[in-house]
């Protein structure tokens, strides 16, 4: 298992999956962009989140509601990610997590050095996402590879979340096809392959 410390510095875990990536953009050229492009076109509704009109608004007073934009007409606008980032508050508010600790994770969906952009292109291109959130709004993300989280001894208890089920539910809730994401052990054989081919 590799994990991705909510930390600014680009560590291992980050390196692994960029090179995961590296992979898949040198089998399909311009396929990466592609997914960037998907995540931040914009051009969804209130009705395209799993939120009411209400939740929304009281997002947007708190200051939990960074990506939306008001068209013309007064109505918000939302990103693909986005979507995903309202699916996320709203499972955690259930948890009765508020405020500090919401904040935290849309800090790193919406800082401009975050690697949240990266990590949803793994998601959308099969690379399987855990989330590992503290009770203080830290967290860690792990990049999947023996299919289970073990977790370090420094985790006295944590809220597990699954980004690809977040992914398939906002892509569900659009009528768009689902992603059925890999165990891993596929994508190491895919760059062992690639690797002894030359």
């Amino acid at each position: 298992m590799k994990h991705i410390n909510n930390s600014k510095k680009d560590n291992i875990s980050l390196s692994f999956i960029k090179q995961r990536l590296s992979v898949i953009e040198e089998n399909n050229k311009g396929i990466i962009g592609d997914r960037l492009s998907f995540l931040m076109s914009d051009g969804y509704r209130v009705s395209d989140t799993s939120l009411t009109y209400r939740q929304i608004n009281t997002l947007g007073v708190s200051g939990l509601l960074n990506g939306s934009k008001e068209n013309s007409r007064g109505w918000r606008s939302f990103t693909f990610k986005d979507l995903v980032f309202l699916d996320i508050l709203s499972e955690l508010r259930k948890y009765g997590l508020e405020g500090r600790q919401l904040k935290k994770i849309k800090d790193f969906f919406y800082a401009k050095n975050s690697n949240i952009n990266l990590v949803l292109v793994a998601v959308l291109l099969k690379i399987k996402i855990t989330i590992a959130l503290r009770a203080d709004g830290s967290f860690d993300i792990f990049e999947m590879i023996t299919g289970s989280l073990s977790l370090d001894k420094e985790y006295r208890a944590v809220i597990i979340l699954n980004l690809n089920e977040f992914v398939n539910n906002v892509l569900e809730r659009l009528s768009m096809e689902k992603i059925n994401y890999s165990t891993t052990l596929s994508v190491f054989s895919e760059m062992y392959n690639k690797d002894n081919s030359i």
